[in-house]
């Protein structure tokens, strides 16, 4: 668990299924580690779910969470924001319009 509380939170995890390292660029292959880019075909989303609970024990209420992800998983990542609390999710998209950002952030403390 990381100290808190933060008002925002950023990463981008790796978030590339393995299944998919021969399609990859060779100049970014050879430049990041494999541990940086790949994630097992059978978890594709396991870095997303450590960051949601990660962010809801180190946010402070109202705090955003922003993540980039495979644009084949994005929906699936923004349902996880969802399943896990999170509120005023959005899902962007990158330079070549394919959803590529998600971002959230914790509902404000009612009284």
């Amino acid at each position: 668990i990381l100290p808190g509380p933060f008002d925002l939170m950023v990463s981008n995890p790796p978030y590339v299924p393995v299944a998919e390292s021969q399609e990859m660029h060779d100049r970014v292959k050879e430049s990041e580690p494999e541990l940086a880019l790949f994630v097992p075909d059978s978890d594709p989303l396991k870095y997303y779910h450590c960051l949601l609970r990660s962010g809801l024990q180190c946010l402070t209420p109202g705090g955003f969470i922003y993540v980039e992800t495979h644009y084949r998983l994005a929906g699936e990542v923004e349902a996880a924001f969802r399943d896990a609390g999170y509120v005023e999710i959005r899902l962007k998209k990158d330079i070549f319009g394919k959803d590529r950002y998600v971002s959230g952030c914790l509902p404000q403390e009612t009284t």
